[in-house]
């Protein structure tokens, strides 16, 4: 089934790779983006989101059904269309712009969306693209995000409300800022970074000792644990050059330990020609 500007109609989905020869722009469209549940609530909907060229917001807030919101742009080829197939939900650009085209400024392409409360596992892909997303108090279940060449701004300010298996993060060429990971409640969490600069803040209510690992090729990674969280970061012996410890961090041989309370972070550094930064504030 395909969901188009309102409505639902049988369709094949394709790779849906089409570049514009030209850049035909109108006037701003806004389309609905709306994606009812297709089982029973208790069960994980598989929700897919591929966006790029533009700006996409992600927050709480959908009544009911699984996403709830807007599309406005004004290149045809940028139309959203939603993808139905058993307890899978993909929603995706019909088309792509031109890599002539793909910084031209009168282009606009922005999606506003809310997603539901019930059991999800979201797979998020960005290209050229800046996003803001705000994931907290939803049940995801499980999380895969990855960026592009975008700006990326990732934030979870309440608990998920369920255990997470895993939020996995594959930055791209581009700044990427993740605050709040206690809150995502993930058994496992995996950041692998490309060139730019990075910051993961640890903030929020860390209710299990949770498994972190951190790849980073070349830039900048900031890593954030405020105060009272027990932490370890262990990192390999040839990168200590390559460390700033800030705040209460202790070194202990190839590692950095954060002392306090309650469940532990383990953290694993992989690093290339980088540097890494730690701090507790």
């Amino acid at each position: 089934m395909l969901f188009v500007g309102g409505a639902i109609i049988c369709a094949q989905s394709n790779d849906m790779e089409t570049s514009l020869a030209s850049l035909p722009i109108g006037p701003i469209v806004t389309d609905p983006i709306r994606a009812p549940r297709l089982h029973d609530p208790r069960e994980t909907t598989n929700l897919i989101i591929n966006f790029n060229n533009g700006n996409l917001n992600i927050t709480p807030g959908a009544k009911d059904i699984v996403v709830d919101g807007a599309a406005n742009y004004n290149v045809a080829n940028l139309k959203p269309q939603i993808i139905l197939k058993r307890n899978e939900i993909t929603i995706e650009q019909e088309g792509h712009l031109d890599v002539r085209n793909i910084f031209n400024s009168a282009v606009t392409n922005e999606w506003n969306l809310k997603l539901g409360d019930m059991p999800l596992a979201l797979n998020l892909k960005t290209d050229i693209a800046m996003g803001k997303i705000e994931l907290g108090g939803l049940s995801l279940v499980d999380l895969n995000v990855t960026q592009g060449a975008s700006s990326f701004e990732m934030s979870f300010s309440q608990p998920n409300r369920v255990e997470m298996n895993e939020l996995n993060f594959h930055a791209g060429a581009s700044s990427a800022t993740l605050t709040g990971l206690n809150n995502a409640n993930a058994r496992r969490i995996s950041f692998t970074g490309g060139g730019d600069s990075y910051t993961l803040n640890f903030g929020g209510k860390l209710q299990r000792e949770t498994e972190v690992s951190v790849e980073t090729d070349l830039g900048e990674t900031t890593i954030i644990v405020p105060p009272g969280i027990p932490a370890r970061v262990s990192v390999g012996a040839e990168n200590n050059e390559d460390i700033t410890a800030a705040g209460a961090w202790q070194k202990s041989g190839n590692d950095y330990i954060l002392p306090g309370e309650g469940p532990q972070l383990n953290i694993t550094v992989a690093m290339g020609s980088s540097n890494l930064i730690l701090r507790n504030q």
